[in-house]
């Protein structure tokens, strides 16, 4: 199936990208994310080899965060993958009192955004806010926006 999608978007010049994402499963007060063939290095650089036609990669740090992985293994993953990587999602998970995981503005979740944005800084890939909630989407994207700068 995702042959066919590729092979569509090579056919009208268009490139598909491909998620770092885990599989999600929600709670009523948040969510938990598990590991998926996207988020595993070796797994997503087989996906990769075993493609028939070009796909590109949407690099997200926080899904690998959201699944444990920690700073040094994103920076990892992602210099292992930028040849490939269209643009980055820019965004942040805190961690509830319940054990699991909520959207949150960048800069106030798990990560440490200073140690990964030393390694991004200068890509020439698009940077790409994603703030998740709704309910706030105008305040968030401009405190998301405000962190990045």
């Amino acid at each position: 199936m995702l042959n066919e999608v590729l092979k569509y978007g090579q056919e009208h010049n268009v490139l598909p990208d491909i998620e770092t994402h885990g599989d999600v499963v929600e709670y009523l007060d948040g969510i938990r994310h598990f590991n998926s063939m996207t988020t595993v290095k070796k797994k997503m650089g087989k996906l990769f080899r075993e493609l028939e036609y070009p796909a590109g990669i949407v690099f997200d740090p926080a899904n690998l965060g959201a699944v444990g992985r920690n700073e040094n293994k994103i920076i990892s993953f992602y210099r292992e993958f930028l040849p490939k990587t269209s643009y980055f999602h820019l965004k942040n998970f805190s961690l509830t009192s319940a054990g699991v995981l909520k959207p949150c503005v960048c800069g106030e979740g798990k990560l440490n955004w200073s140690i990964i944005w030393k390694t991004l800084k200068g890509s020439p890939c698009l940077d790409v806010i994603e703030y998740e909630l709704t309910e706030d989407i105008e305040d968030g994207l401009k405190h998301s926006l405000e962190f990045c700068k």
